[in-house]
């Protein structure tokens, strides 16, 4: 007994060979769309940087294509004094002379400054506003404030600014903060140098405040772990797996975390810092921790592994101390081209609150006034020149989130607080900051006049700086070159609580 006829038979004959048919050209597709993927996708992507690397009798570019291996050049071995950094054969680049067979050099430290030093600072953004002082002696914040914030709503334009506000000479009275919390405004003086702000309020607070976003750089991967044994300082490349490297792109914003485990603590001596203590001092013992570098990808070689940097690393990477690894992050709102230029700046105190050292002459210690003049937090581009400060506890801040900020030919002077722990941080990099620099200023009476916060990665640089009768001394930095005229610089060995102190030449 037939089910079906021979017509029926041959239709599904003919519908299951065009199914098998139908299927086998959707494979052979699929196949080839991999294999196009492939076939066609970049080896590499952007130009990987360099680095001349001298030892004693050779010199070498070292970047991602080179084929030298580490302990093929021997340190500089001289006695004494010896060029770490010269310049190139035939060139105006830099050659830096490894410090062991490792690899580790002085690090890069040009890319730090507005627009890593690769632009002037901009003189002719034009004034859109100005205001004069209130005629009548009333608070100016408020009108301040509001021409920032109209000042904001203006388009920014092709140079990346929307103008400035220009506070014409004259007294202005500022009993709170003024907040910049929009890109592309400059706050100016008058040129001549007689705009003064004249902090009133009788609580600390900061005068000029530069407020980007402060929280956590939020991470848009996964982590690609850093497979070499050893990343040197001064590194302007990281190694990573070939397949996650494919995940990076030119262009892309990094983090680079350096971790630092217990065996690394216990290794340099500072497990166990307290039973070393002096009198007097309250050490707490390190625990691991990770230092984070921000960074931008310059190119990738996709058969190594190998991500190029725009700045180079101010720490090695040791598999053996806990290793590193790579996220791409981002950082919403952060805050561009923000100017702060020509302002004078007076903190109104007590004079009847004084303290004194020892037998010394009393000095002014109130410290219910404005305690900051200026602070860049979330920025990145920005810069303060032709300030000045007077009875302030600290003066210019880089907080967190701030990147590639200069700040130049300002002084700070005659501060008022208690001389004790925490005051009179003059120049300030926290945190956070990455990239700042210091350059042609001045300090009186600090206690610590160019100081950093802790874990502060850099490279930060303070050039051409003084400071004069210090109540304590500079240093204890990371990731930061010092190329100052007259101050005491401190370099502590925390193991043997030896401090060395001198002033740079």
């Amino acid at each position: 007994m037939k089910f079906f006829s021979e017509k029926h038979l041959a239709t599904i004959r003919r519908k299951k060979w065009w199914f098998i048919g139908g299927t086998a050209l959707v494979v052979i597709a699929i196949i080839a769309i991999v294999l196009g993927v492939v076939l066609t996708r970049k080896d590499k992507d952007g130009i990987m940087p360099s680095i001349c690397i001298t030892g004693m009798n050779q010199t070498n570019s070292i970047n991602g294509g080179g084929s030298t291996q580490v302990g093929e050049i021997s340190p500089a071995s001289k006695s004494g004094t010896s060029n770490l950094i010269s310049l190139a054969p035939n060139s105006t680049a830099l050659c830096y002379s490894v410090l062991n067979n490792l690899y580790d050099i002085i690090p890069d430290f040009s890319g730090v400054g507005y627009r890593a030093g690769l632009e002037d600072i901009p003189t002719s953004i034009s004034t859109v506003q100005t205001l004069s002082p209130s005629t009548d002696g009333s608070d100016d914040t408020a009108r301040i404030q509001s021409a920032i914030l109209e000042l904001g709503k203006r388009p920014v334009g092709p140079n990346g600014y929307r103008g400035a506000l220009l506070l014409s000479s004259g007294v202005y009275r500022i009993g709170g903060s003024i907040n910049i919390t929009a890109s592309g405004i400059v706050l100016r003086g008058d040129s001549k140098g007689n705009t003064t702000l004249l902090a009133t309020g009788n609580s600390t607070y900061t005068v000029i405040q530069v407020n980007g976003p402060v929280n956590g750089l939020q991470s848009t991967s996964s982590r690609y772990n850093i497979v070499s044994s050893y990343t040197p300082l001064g590194a302007r490349q990281v190694n990573v797996s070939p397949s996650d490297s494919r995940n990076l792109r030119v262009g892309d914003e990094i983090i680079i975390t350096r971790t630092g485990n217990q065996d690394w603590i216990q290794a340099i001596n500072m497990a166990n810092l307290s039973s070393r203590d002096p009198p007097g001092r309250h050490s707490k013992n390190w625990v691991p921790f990770e230092l984070r570098f921000t960074r931008t990808v310059k190119a990738v070689d996709y058969k190594k592994g190998i991500i190029g940097l725009d700045i180079p690393l101010t720490n090695s990477i040791d598999q053996k101390w806990g290793g590193g690894y790579v996220q791409k992050f981002t950082l919403p709102n952060r805050l561009q081209n923000i100017g702060i230029e020509y302002i004078n700046g007076i903190s109104q105190f007590d004079p009847s609150k004084t303290s004194s050292i020892g037998s010394q002459t009393p000095y002014f210690s109130d410290e219910n006034h404005a305690d900051k003049l200026i602070t860049f937090t979330g920025v990145q581009n920005a810069w303060a020149r032709y300030i000045t400060s007077k009875y302030f506890d600290h003066f210019i801040e880089a907080g967190a989130n701030a990147k590639w900020i200069t700040v130049e030919y300002c002084s700070y002077s005659d501060p008022v607080s208690v001389i004790t722990g925490g005051r009179r941080y003059s120049y300030l990099i926290e945190s956070g900051a990455e990239q700042i620099l210091y350059q042609h200023v001045t300090a009186s009476e600090s206690r610590h006049a160019f100081a950093y916060g802790s874990h502060v990665t850099g490279p930060n640089v303070f050039y051409n700086c003084t400071a004069q009768k210090e109540y304590d001394t500079s240093g204890k930095s990371f990731g930061a070159i010092i190329r100052s005229r007259d101050y005491r610089l401190t370099c502590e060995i925390r193991t043997t609580s030896l401090v060395v102190s001198g002033r740079p030449v």
